[in-house]
């Protein structure tokens, strides 16, 4: 039996959910800025508020840790840093991160700051715990789709690493593997990656399986919440070190309803589970990922029906007790003070590069055509984002072809041979970043939007408007393919040394067809000999 209780961590996003989450009895609590924040949409707290928010958690003995999880770019680094710079001198516990750049840079240049890997990272391995262990990380916070067998025996690795590990209890729930979605960024065009998710998830679509497709639309992608509130004193007897609740974009009924219940669980105390679902109501509440049983009934952790009212039951709330917070200076935690400088990389010349060719295939036939011109061809990566990073540190560090020395400990080591540029990044962004390994991006084919856990649909999914965006394994694909050939010229001032065709649903005729136009525009064809009106199909450009 573990000595003492784990942490209980609340969200807030804005002062007064932070009185609320301290008076309902958090240990901690998690919230962002105006920027780098991976909720955006949440009020948030402005650049003083952050200090004063700070200040407010350390006179009342909550841990506060400041979430900066977004992905960056080169040209937003001198202003992540500055923030991190600040928080951490202000006695901030902890800056929570996403992007494996930052965390490798603060980790080599600013060590005293404590890092915790985001969700986001998507560690679901203890090889993903060496490499984050690696990377400076104090606390990681695990990807939310484990089951319990995984989450023991992961913390009692990370343990012996003396690692902290901290895991959703309860709130939202994503149909993909966390941090593996791209699908509000290339159908809304806000990027769950940079805090803008629109949810598309929750949105209505048909299933065509088995080339039937229904007649009546549902929620299919609609998860329901998480609750973990009855297995509390099995995570305390795994050890679990931090206990999350998902919310920042929720108000003070929410707060004080879900803290103050989960407080008197991991009390030993007598908790109200119709009050604490009454809170919030997106269509029922599951623990099918912890208690590993969704592949019994796979579909069961959906709602398939959109909820017509989320909140209920909200009453009065007001924050009577306020003034009573023992507000004691004398208390505080205060961290060495840390001045990080970051020079970011001088604006540089675009150097015009004709990249070759390499194709992306899912079929033996796409192979066979791709070999047939000569193409190199590559099998689907087996996760959407390996390295969630967009920025040129992380680069640098990939290029060293290792997380860390190897030695009798047997730290994880990775081999890069190749970087694909993140399919988020536009033409510009490309540019920036400087090229320190063969680097390529994909210019032709349906992106990969979502990479569902243990996908319970076949053939595509059709959403209202009538697109279908087909299901390959467990990856849900755009409903139309990106068309770059007859922006060759552009692309060649990008420096790729590789352009990617990523083969989806296309058949032998149609995969020769889309090779020759790109090796086309490869040798010079003028634009209007390839343009889209001779490629024939709806296409989209991307992100360029």
């Amino acid at each position: 039996m573990p000595s003492k209780l784990p942490e209980l961590l609340a969200p807030v996003k804005d002062f007064s959910c932070l009185k609320v989450a301290i008076l309902s009895g958090a240990d901690a609590v998690y919230f962002g800025g105006k920027r780098f924040s991976a909720r955006a949409r949440a009020t948030n707290f402005s650049d003083d508020e952050l200090l004063r928010a700070i200040d407010y958690c350390q006179s009342n003995g909550v841990k506060p840790y400041i979430a900066m999880n977004t992905l960056m770019t080169d040209r937003e680094l001198t202003d992540f840093f500055t923030q991190v710079q600040n928080v951490h001198n202000a006695a901030a516990a902890a800056i929570i991160v996403q992007d494996i750049g930052a965390m490798q840079f603060l980790h080599k240049y600013a060590p005293q700051v404590v890092v915790h890997a985001s969700t986001q990272a998507g560690a679901k391995t203890i090889d993903d715990i060496k490499t984050l262990h690696a990377l400076g990380c104090k606390r990681i916070v695990l990807a939310r789709e484990l089951s319990a067998k995984s989450i023991a025996e992961i913390t009692n690795f990370a343990h012996g690493l003396g690692v902290e590990i901290e895991i959703f209890i309860h709130g939202a729930m994503c149909a993909s593997v966390s941090g593996e979605c791209l699908m509000s960024s290339f159908i809304g065009d806000r990027s769950a990656n940079r805090g803008m998710c629109a949810q598309p998830c929750r949105m209505l679509y048909k299933c065509r399986d088995d080339a039937v497709e229904q007649d009546k639309a549902s929620c299919l992608l609609n998860m329901k919440d998480l609750s973990l509130i009855d297995y509390i004193p099995q995570l305390i007897n795994m050890g679990v070190d931090s206990l999350k609740i998902e919310g920042r974009m929720k108000g003070e009924h929410y707060i004080h309803t879900v803290v103050s219940q989960y407080r008197a669980a991991l009390d030993g105390k007598i908790y109200d589970k119709h009050k604490l679902y009454s809170a919030f109501d997106r269509g029922g509440y599951s623990a099918d990922y912890f208690l590993d049983s969704i592949k019994n009934d796979k579909h069961n952790r959906f709602a398939t029906s959109k909820p017509k009212n989320q909140f209920a039951n909200q009453g009065n709330f007001e924050l009577d007790n306020n003034d009573r917070l023992i507000e004691n200076a004398g208390n505080k935690q205060k961290n060495d003070e840390v001045k990080i400088e970051y020079y970011p990389p001088k604006k540089r010349k675009a150097k015009s590069n004709n990249p070759q060719l390499i194709v992306q295939a899912v079929t033996k036939e796409q192979a066979k055509i791709a070999s047939k011109y000569g193409l190199q061809v590559v099998t689907p990566p087996k996760t959407l984002n390996i390295f969630n990073t967009q920025w040129l540190m992380a680069q640098k560090y990939l290029q060293q072809s290792g997380l860390a020395k190897t030695g009798d400990e047997g730290e994880s080591r990775v081999d890069i041979n190749t970087i694909t540029l993140s399919p988020e990044l536009n033409s510009s962004q490309m540019a920036d970043i400087i090229k320190v390994v063969p680097v390529d991006c994909i210019v032709y084919g349906r992106l990969p939007l979502m990479h569902l856990v243990d996908n319970p649909y076949q053939n595509s999914l059709i959403d209202r408007t009538g697109a279908e965006f087909p299901i390959i394994g467990d990856f849900l694909y755009n409903s139309v393919p990106i068309y770059m050939a007859d922006k060759w010229r552009d692309i060649c001032t990008i420096g790729l040394t590789a352009a990617r065709l990523v083969f989806t649903t296309e058949n032998a005729d149609e995969a020769e067809r889309v090779i020759k136009l790109y090796m086309a525009a490869q040798n010079g064809a003028p634009p209007d000999d390839v343009s889209v009106k001779v490629f024939g199909k709806k296409f989209s450009r991307g992100k360029f």
